[in-house]
């Protein structure tokens, strides 16, 4: 075998490559990133234009002044809990879902027809 064959052998592994796993990740925590900051701008641009402060929107979600601050630099995970509690404190649309179709069961039950008042009995 000639030096650059064992050179070859010597810098290839039999363990299978993971650039692709990688890769991956790395697009994910970039287009991450890319919502956290678009949340944190559309948040910032709520906040002014309601006239509400940092520390009044930390308050009315019970978390500190800091945890807003991180969230609007785009450096704050934010959980679906976290979102829903910023929609409805100031009265916005951060994530929005197409409805899905109820299984059949579900909207004919007695149940679904009493949540929809007397007139579904009429």
């Amino acid at each position: 075998m000639d030096n650059n064959t064992a050179i070859l052998k010597k810098l290839t592994s039999n363990n299978a490559s993971t650039w692709l796993t990688e890769a991956t990740a790395n697009k994910i925590k970039t287009e991450a990133a890319i919502k956290a900051m678009q949340i944190a701008i559309h948040i910032g641009n709520q906040l002014e234009a309601k006239g509400i402060r940092q520390k009044t929107l930390a308050a009315k979600l019970q978390v500190s002044p800091q945890y807003i601050s991180r969230l609007l630099k785009g450096k704050q995970n934010l959980s679906l809990e976290t979102i829903t509690a910023l929609e409805l404190a100031l009265d916005i649309s951060l994530v929005s879902i197409a409805p899905v179709p109820l299984p059949y069961e579900l909207i004919e039950s007695p149940l679904a027809l009493a949540s929809q008042g007397d007139a579904a009995y009429k």
